[in-house]
């Protein structure tokens, strides 16, 4: 096992994860109990699994295949109150995905 902790062990690490082409996150989670390093790939195909080791600095390592990844915040749903805490309007997510209207409805 590492002296130094996952936290650290992640850090440093990364970037170098993240320039691996097809490589799309990573994070600290649980893998059999054990705390580890889950690095996310877009694609079971994706070549550079091949270069991501099994352990870093006494950590295991665990690949998910996640797809691509997108921040949730387009997706939230946003409301807005007037002084009397009355709801006065709510926007959410882009149904159809096409981003904003080009001209009014």
């Amino acid at each position: 096992m590492s002296s130094r902790s996952i936290e650290e062990v992640l850090a440093t690490h990364t970037d170098s994860l993240m320039s691996l082409p097809g490589v799309v996150g990573t994070a600290i989670g649980l893998c059999d109990g054990v705390p580890c390093i889950r690095v996310f790939v877009s694609d079971s195909g994706v070549v550079s699994r091949r270069k991501i080791p099994n352990q870093l600095d006494g950590h295991p390592v665990r690949v998910d295949v996640t797809g691509p990844l997108r921040p949730l915040q387009d997706e939230a749903t946003r409301d807005a109150y007037d002084d009397a805490n009355r709801l006065v309007s709510e926007t959410g997510p882009d149904p159809d995905g096409g981003g904003s209207l080009t001209a009014p409805v």
